[in-house]
Protein backbone atom coordinates (compact mmCIF):
# COMPACT_ATOMS: atom_id res chain seq x y z
CA UNK A 1 0.00 0.00 0.00
CA UNK A 2 1.70 3.46 -1.34
CA UNK A 3 1.21 6.29 1.43
CA UNK A 4 0.28 9.74 0.08
CA UNK A 5 2.18 12.29 1.93
CA UNK A 6 -0.36 15.40 3.16
CA UNK A 7 0.75 18.80 3.51
CA UNK A 8 -1.64 20.85 5.75
CA UNK A 9 -1.30 25.59 5.54
CA UNK A 10 -3.00 27.57 7.66
CA UNK A 11 -4.54 30.65 5.85
CA UNK A 12 -5.52 33.63 8.18
CA UNK A 13 -7.87 36.61 7.97
CA UNK A 14 -7.26 39.97 7.40
CA UNK A 15 -8.28 43.56 8.53
CA UNK A 16 -7.52 46.75 6.96
CA UNK A 17 -6.67 49.31 10.45
CA UNK A 18 -6.94 51.82 7.83
CA UNK A 19 -7.61 52.05 4.16
CA UNK A 20 -6.86 55.31 1.80
CA UNK A 21 -8.32 55.90 -1.54
CA UNK A 22 -5.89 57.95 -3.37
CA UNK A 23 -7.10 58.18 -6.88
CA UNK A 24 -7.40 56.18 -9.97
CA UNK A 25 -4.99 55.15 -12.56
CA UNK A 26 -6.99 56.07 -16.13
CA UNK A 27 -3.90 53.79 -18.04
CA UNK A 28 -4.79 50.68 -15.96
CA UNK A 29 -8.66 51.59 -14.32
CA UNK A 30 -6.99 50.47 -11.05
CA UNK A 31 -6.68 52.29 -7.77
CA UNK A 32 -3.57 53.96 -5.75
CA UNK A 33 -3.96 52.76 -2.26
CA UNK A 34 -2.49 53.20 1.17
CA UNK A 35 -3.40 50.96 3.77
CA UNK A 36 -1.91 49.24 6.75
CA UNK A 37 -3.28 45.38 6.51
CA UNK A 38 -2.89 42.75 10.02
CA UNK A 39 -4.03 39.44 10.35
CA UNK A 40 -6.28 37.74 12.16
CA UNK A 41 -6.76 33.83 13.82
CA UNK A 42 -9.16 33.10 11.54
CA UNK A 43 -7.90 30.54 9.40
CA UNK A 44 -8.81 28.61 6.09
CA UNK A 45 -7.18 25.83 5.95
CA UNK A 46 -5.72 24.02 3.12
CA UNK A 47 -4.22 20.18 2.54
CA UNK A 48 -2.63 19.71 -0.59
CA UNK A 49 -1.44 16.05 -1.64
CA UNK A 50 0.88 15.46 -4.72
CA UNK A 51 -1.34 13.54 -7.77
CA UNK A 52 -1.05 11.11 -10.42
CA UNK A 53 -3.68 12.94 -12.25
CA UNK A 54 -2.12 16.14 -14.10
CA UNK A 55 -3.65 19.44 -13.51
CA UNK A 56 -4.99 21.03 -9.80
CA UNK A 57 -8.09 19.31 -8.56
CA UNK A 58 -9.56 21.71 -5.84
CA UNK A 59 -12.33 20.53 -3.36
CA UNK A 60 -14.10 22.91 -1.21
CA UNK A 61 -16.13 22.45 2.01
CA UNK A 62 -17.59 25.16 3.61
CA UNK A 63 -17.63 25.74 7.46
CA UNK A 64 -19.54 29.02 7.12
CA UNK A 65 -22.72 30.29 5.80
CA UNK A 66 -21.98 31.73 2.25
CA UNK A 67 -24.65 33.33 -0.40
CA UNK A 68 -22.09 31.63 -2.98
CA UNK A 69 -22.14 28.06 -3.39
CA UNK A 70 -18.90 25.89 -3.39
CA UNK A 71 -19.37 25.43 -7.15
CA UNK A 72 -18.59 28.72 -8.18
CA UNK A 73 -15.97 28.75 -5.57
CA UNK A 74 -14.09 26.21 -6.99
CA UNK A 75 -14.94 27.35 -10.85
CA UNK A 76 -13.07 30.56 -10.29
CA UNK A 77 -10.69 30.04 -7.36
CA UNK A 78 -7.61 32.11 -6.45
CA UNK A 79 -5.62 28.80 -5.38
CA UNK A 80 -6.29 27.54 -9.04
CA UNK A 81 -5.21 31.02 -10.88
CA UNK A 82 -2.12 30.64 -8.62
CA UNK A 83 -1.27 26.99 -9.79
CA UNK A 84 -1.60 28.37 -13.66
CA UNK A 85 0.40 31.68 -13.11
CA UNK A 86 2.88 29.73 -11.19
CA UNK A 87 2.67 27.01 -14.61
CA UNK A 88 3.72 29.98 -17.01
CA UNK A 89 6.55 30.98 -14.56
CA UNK A 90 8.26 27.71 -14.70
CA UNK A 91 10.67 25.87 -17.44
CA UNK A 92 9.17 22.90 -15.46
CA UNK A 93 5.38 22.52 -14.77
CA UNK A 94 3.95 21.48 -11.44
CA UNK A 95 2.70 17.63 -10.95
CA UNK A 96 -0.68 17.11 -10.37
CA UNK A 97 -2.47 18.42 -7.52
CA UNK A 98 -4.98 17.53 -4.96
CA UNK A 99 -6.16 20.33 -3.07
CA UNK A 100 -8.77 20.27 -0.22
CA UNK A 101 -9.63 23.85 1.30
CA UNK A 102 -11.68 24.46 4.28
CA UNK A 103 -13.64 27.59 4.51
CA UNK A 104 -13.90 29.15 7.43
CA UNK A 105 -13.16 32.99 6.91
CA UNK A 106 -16.82 34.07 5.19
CA UNK A 107 -16.87 34.91 1.21
CA UNK A 108 -17.31 38.99 -0.01
CA UNK A 109 -16.43 40.56 3.91
CA UNK A 110 -13.45 42.34 3.33
CA UNK A 111 -11.35 39.73 5.38
CA UNK A 112 -9.01 38.70 2.64
CA UNK A 113 -10.33 34.82 2.69
CA UNK A 114 -9.58 34.27 -1.27
CA UNK A 115 -6.33 36.53 -0.90
CA UNK A 116 -5.18 34.36 2.11
CA UNK A 117 -5.63 31.42 -0.13
CA UNK A 118 -3.80 32.09 -2.98
CA UNK A 119 -0.79 33.23 -0.95
CA UNK A 120 -0.96 30.23 1.68
CA UNK A 121 -0.77 27.97 -1.57
CA UNK A 122 2.22 29.86 -2.88
CA UNK A 123 4.08 29.71 -0.11
CA UNK A 124 3.11 25.87 0.39
CA UNK A 125 4.47 25.08 -2.80
CA UNK A 126 6.88 27.30 -2.12
CA UNK A 127 8.28 25.38 1.15
CA UNK A 128 7.41 21.35 -0.87
CA UNK A 129 9.96 22.67 -3.28
CA UNK A 130 12.72 23.61 -0.65
CA UNK A 131 12.32 21.87 2.25
CA UNK A 132 10.82 18.09 0.77
CA UNK A 133 10.99 15.75 -1.70
CA UNK A 134 7.27 15.91 -2.86
CA UNK A 135 8.08 17.50 -6.27
CA UNK A 136 10.38 16.79 -9.39
CA UNK A 137 13.28 17.55 -8.39
CA UNK A 138 13.39 19.90 -11.51
CA UNK A 139 10.34 21.35 -10.59
CA UNK A 140 11.73 22.34 -7.47
CA UNK A 141 15.07 23.50 -8.36
CA UNK A 142 13.06 25.87 -10.96
CA UNK A 143 10.83 27.20 -8.07
CA UNK A 144 13.41 28.10 -5.50
CA UNK A 145 15.23 29.91 -8.03
CA UNK A 146 12.69 32.46 -8.66
CA UNK A 147 13.19 35.43 -6.47
CA UNK A 148 11.35 37.59 -4.09
CA UNK A 149 10.31 39.83 -6.56
CA UNK A 150 9.09 37.25 -8.75
CA UNK A 151 7.19 35.71 -6.52
CA UNK A 152 5.19 38.86 -5.37
CA UNK A 153 4.56 39.65 -8.94
CA UNK A 154 3.17 36.23 -9.54
CA UNK A 155 0.95 36.96 -6.16
CA UNK A 156 0.06 40.26 -7.41
CA UNK A 157 -0.96 38.83 -10.90
CA UNK A 158 -3.50 36.36 -8.88
CA UNK A 159 -5.11 39.39 -6.63
CA UNK A 160 -4.08 42.61 -5.37
CA UNK A 161 -4.08 41.41 -1.51
CA UNK A 162 -1.89 38.44 -2.07
CA UNK A 163 1.56 40.03 -2.13
CA UNK A 164 0.04 41.61 1.56
CA UNK A 165 -1.08 38.24 2.56
CA UNK A 166 2.44 36.55 1.55
CA UNK A 167 3.99 38.30 4.40
CA UNK A 168 3.79 37.34 7.92
CA UNK A 169 2.61 39.93 10.69
CA UNK A 170 1.61 43.80 9.63
CA UNK A 171 1.96 45.46 6.38
CA UNK A 172 1.62 48.40 4.59
CA UNK A 173 0.51 48.42 0.99
CA UNK A 174 1.00 51.01 -1.48
CA UNK A 175 0.37 51.42 -4.82
CA UNK A 176 -2.07 49.07 -6.48
CA UNK A 177 -1.69 46.37 -3.88
CA UNK A 178 2.12 45.63 -5.13
CA UNK A 179 4.52 47.40 -2.69
CA UNK A 180 4.52 45.92 0.52
CA UNK A 181 6.81 46.62 3.61
CA UNK A 182 6.70 45.24 7.23
CA UNK A 183 5.52 47.62 9.72
CA UNK A 184 5.51 47.54 13.54
CA UNK A 185 2.68 48.29 15.83
CA UNK A 186 4.00 48.68 19.42
CA UNK A 187 0.98 47.79 21.95
CA UNK A 188 -1.02 46.42 18.93
CA UNK A 189 -1.04 43.12 20.55
CA UNK A 190 -2.72 44.33 23.90
CA UNK A 191 -6.15 44.17 21.60
CA UNK A 192 -8.18 41.92 19.98
CA UNK A 193 -10.27 42.21 17.20
CA UNK A 194 -14.48 41.65 18.03
CA UNK A 195 -15.97 40.92 14.84
CA UNK A 196 -19.12 41.10 13.22
CA UNK A 197 -20.02 39.56 9.69
CA UNK A 198 -23.22 40.46 8.23
CA UNK A 199 -25.74 38.45 6.14
CA UNK A 200 -25.19 41.03 3.14
CA UNK A 201 -22.06 40.14 1.00
CA UNK A 202 -20.45 43.14 -1.31
CA UNK A 203 -18.17 43.12 -4.50
CA UNK A 204 -14.99 44.56 -4.45
CA UNK A 205 -15.74 45.29 -7.93
CA UNK A 206 -18.77 46.75 -7.55
CA UNK A 207 -17.81 48.90 -4.36
CA UNK A 208 -15.14 50.13 -6.87
CA UNK A 209 -17.55 50.95 -9.40
CA UNK A 210 -19.42 53.13 -6.79
CA UNK A 211 -16.40 55.37 -5.35
CA UNK A 212 -17.75 58.81 -7.09
CA UNK A 213 -14.81 60.89 -5.06
CA UNK A 214 -11.45 59.80 -3.87
CA UNK A 215 -10.14 60.61 -0.03
CA UNK A 216 -8.39 63.87 -0.27
CA UNK A 217 -6.50 63.49 2.66
CA UNK A 218 -4.12 60.33 3.39
CA UNK A 219 -5.61 59.16 6.93
CA UNK A 220 -2.66 56.16 6.60
CA UNK A 221 0.54 58.44 6.58
CA UNK A 222 -1.03 60.14 9.98
CA UNK A 223 -2.17 57.34 11.41
CA UNK A 224 1.24 55.48 11.10
CA UNK A 225 2.52 58.76 12.41
CA UNK A 226 0.54 59.26 14.74
CA UNK A 227 0.97 55.50 16.40
CA UNK A 228 4.57 56.06 16.63
CA UNK A 229 4.79 59.34 18.01
CA UNK A 230 1.76 60.07 20.05
CA UNK A 231 0.15 56.62 20.72
CA UNK A 232 -2.51 54.00 20.08
CA UNK A 233 -5.64 56.19 20.92
CA UNK A 234 -4.16 59.18 19.03
CA UNK A 235 -3.72 56.65 15.86
CA UNK A 236 -7.46 55.98 16.19
CA UNK A 237 -8.08 59.11 15.71
CA UNK A 238 -7.51 59.80 12.52
CA UNK A 239 -7.89 56.14 10.86
CA UNK A 240 -10.82 55.98 8.39
CA UNK A 241 -11.94 53.27 5.89
CA UNK A 242 -12.73 54.63 2.40
CA UNK A 243 -15.30 52.78 1.77
CA UNK A 244 -17.25 53.08 4.92
CA UNK A 245 -19.87 55.74 3.20
CA UNK A 246 -20.64 53.57 0.15
CA UNK A 247 -20.84 50.40 2.46
CA UNK A 248 -23.46 52.94 4.47
CA UNK A 249 -25.40 53.67 1.36
CA UNK A 250 -25.78 50.14 0.38
CA UNK A 251 -26.53 48.65 3.46
CA UNK A 252 -28.67 50.03 6.49
CA UNK A 253 -27.36 46.86 8.34
CA UNK A 254 -23.55 47.27 8.24
CA UNK A 255 -24.41 50.86 9.18
CA UNK A 256 -26.46 50.17 12.09
CA UNK A 257 -23.39 47.71 13.02
CA UNK A 258 -20.91 50.62 12.99
CA UNK A 259 -23.10 52.57 15.03
CA UNK A 260 -23.94 49.64 18.33
CA UNK A 261 -20.36 49.09 18.37
CA UNK A 262 -19.23 52.66 18.54
CA UNK A 263 -22.66 52.79 21.38
CA UNK A 264 -20.52 50.13 22.99
CA UNK A 265 -17.93 52.70 23.65
CA UNK A 266 -15.28 50.27 21.59
CA UNK A 267 -12.02 52.06 21.15
CA UNK A 268 -12.10 51.25 17.44
CA UNK A 269 -14.56 50.75 15.21
CA UNK A 270 -13.87 50.22 11.09
CA UNK A 271 -15.03 48.37 7.93
CA UNK A 272 -12.36 45.67 7.08
CA UNK A 273 -11.48 46.40 3.22
CA UNK A 274 -14.63 46.86 1.12
CA UNK A 275 -16.85 45.24 3.78
CA UNK A 276 -19.29 43.95 4.74
CA UNK A 277 -17.98 42.79 7.70
CA UNK A 278 -17.36 44.94 10.34
CA UNK A 279 -15.17 45.14 13.64
CA UNK A 280 -14.16 46.99 16.74
CA UNK A 281 -10.86 46.58 18.40
CA UNK A 282 -10.98 46.01 22.79
CA UNK A 283 -8.25 45.88 24.93
CA UNK A 284 -7.46 41.81 25.82
CA UNK A 285 -7.36 43.23 29.73
CA UNK A 286 -10.55 45.35 29.61
CA UNK A 287 -13.07 43.19 27.67
CA UNK A 288 -16.45 44.62 27.36
CA UNK A 289 -19.94 42.52 27.60
CA UNK A 290 -20.63 42.90 24.28
CA UNK A 291 -21.67 39.25 22.81
CA UNK A 292 -24.30 39.84 20.36
CA UNK A 293 -26.15 42.36 17.88
CA UNK A 294 -29.56 43.55 18.21
CA UNK A 295 -30.30 41.02 15.64
CA UNK A 296 -29.15 38.40 17.63
CA UNK A 297 -26.07 37.38 15.42
CA UNK A 298 -23.21 36.66 17.81
CA UNK A 299 -19.60 38.85 17.64
CA UNK A 300 -16.71 36.38 17.30
CA UNK A 301 -13.63 37.86 19.34
CA UNK A 302 -9.84 36.85 17.16
CA UNK A 303 -6.03 37.89 18.24
CA UNK A 304 -3.63 39.73 16.01
CA UNK A 305 -1.20 37.78 14.36
CA UNK A 306 1.88 39.70 15.15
Amino acid sequence: MISVLVYRYKCPAKINLSLSILKRDEASGLHFLDSVIAKIDLYDELKLMVSQRSGLTLKIFKEVTDPIGTEALEKENTILKAYNKLNEELDYPLPGLSVELRKRIPVGTGLGGASSDAAGFIKLIYFLAKKTSALPEKVSTAITNLDSRKIEKIAFEVGADVPALLKDGTVRIRGFGEMVEKVSFPGLKEYRVVLAVPKIRFSTEEMYKNLQSFSGFNCTVDFIENWGGQGIEQAFMVARNDFEEIAFSKSAEVKSIVNFLKSAEFPFVSLTGSGSAVYALEKQQNPLPVAFLPSGEPLTRHNFII
